[in-house]
C-alpha cells in the first residue's frame, strides 16, 4: 500500500511524538531546502522547543525566506529532494493544498508546515539574524519574534469560533510563560531594540497582544517590560473573566 494511502487510514500521531522526532523533521526540512540554496527558519512551537520549551510540539512550522516559490512548490520540492517526505491531499472540503509529512525511523510521521513571510503576518527574517540553537543544522527565528508570533497564535485560538481551537489557548498560555522563563534565563540580551529588523506594525500588534496577555497573566509584566514592550495598562479585571 502506498505511504500516502496508509496515512489516510491512520493518523500520523497515533503515538505521541518525541522531541527527537521534531528535531529530525526540522533538520531534514532545512537540509532539503539547503540543497537548493533556499534559506528558512523554524517558528512556532518547534522553534520554542529548540530554545528549551518543555512541551513537545505536534508538528514543525518552517518559514521559507524566498519570493520565488509558492508554498505548494516548496512542499513538492522538499518531497522530490528527500524521499522520506511525502505529500497527502488535504481532506478539507474544497482544499487545493497538500500536507507535507516526514517519515520517522520508528514508522511514525511528523507534519511539516511550510509558510512564506507575510502569511499569518510572519516577518521576513534577515539571514544574519537566523539562530542555530540546540540542534546543528536547524535554523531558528530569533526568540523575541518567536514569542510575538506565539502571542498571535494565542489570540487567534482564543477568538476562534471553533471549540477545538479555543481549547488551545490554554496550551498557548503555558507555552508563552515557559518561553518567557527561557528568555529570562538565557536570552535577556535580546529585545525589541536588538531586533530592529522586525516591522513596526508587527511589533505594534505584539504590543497590543501583550496588554491582553497581562489580563490573564499579570505576573509576567516585568519580563515584557525588559523585552521592551510597554506593559503599563494592566486592567484590574480580565475582560474574559467578566
Amino acid at each position: 500500500m502506498p505511504l500516502a494511502t496508509k496515512i489516510l487510514k491512520r493518523h500520523p500521531n497515533s503515538r505521541p511524538l518525541g522531541l527527537p522526532d521534531i528535531r529530525k523533521t526540522s533538520r531534514a526540512t532545512a537540509a532539503a531546502l539547503l540543497v537548493h540554496n533556499i534559506p528558512c527558519c523554524l517558528f512556532g512551537s518547534a522553534a520554542c522547543s529548540m530554545y528549551g520549551m518543555r512541551r513537545v510540539p505536534n508538528d514543525v512550522d518552517m518559514v521559507v525566506l524566498t519570493d520565488q516559490h509558492t508554498p505548494e512548490d516548496l512542499k513538492a520540492l522538499i518531497a522530490d529532494t528527500d524521499p522520506k517526505f511525502f505529500l497527502v491531499k488535504s481532506r478539507t472540503p474544497g482544499a487545493t493544498w497538500k500536507i507535507l509529512y516526514y517519515t520517522l525511523p520508528n514508522r511514525g510521521f511528523c507534519k511539516a508546515d511550510i509558510l512564506l513571510p507575510g502569511i499569518l503576518s510572519i516577518p521576513t527574517v534577515p539571514i544574519e539574524r537566523i539562530r542555530y540553537m540546540r540542534v546543528p543544522g536547524v535554523p531558528v527565528m530569533p526568540i523575541v519574534a518567536v514569542m510575538l508570533l506565539k502571542l498571535q497564535g494565542w489570540t487567534d485560538h482564543r477568538d476562534s469560533e471553533r471549540e477545538d481551537f479555543q481549547e488551545k489557548q490554554w496550551v498557548d498560555i503555558d507555552d508563552i510563560r515557559d518561553m518567557l522563563n527561557v528568555w529570562a534565563k538565557d536570552h535577556r540580551s535580546e529585545n525589541v531594540h536588538t531586533e530592529q529588523w522586525m516591522p513596526a506594525d508587527f511589533v505594534d500588534a505584539g504590543q497590543g497582544r501583550v496588554i491582553e496577555f497581562l489580563e490573564e497573566c499579570p505576573d509576567t509584566v516585568a519580563h515584557w517590560r525588559v523585552i521592551g514592550l510597554k506593559a503599563d495598562r494592566v486592567p484590574v479585571l480580565s475582560a474574559h473573566a467578566a
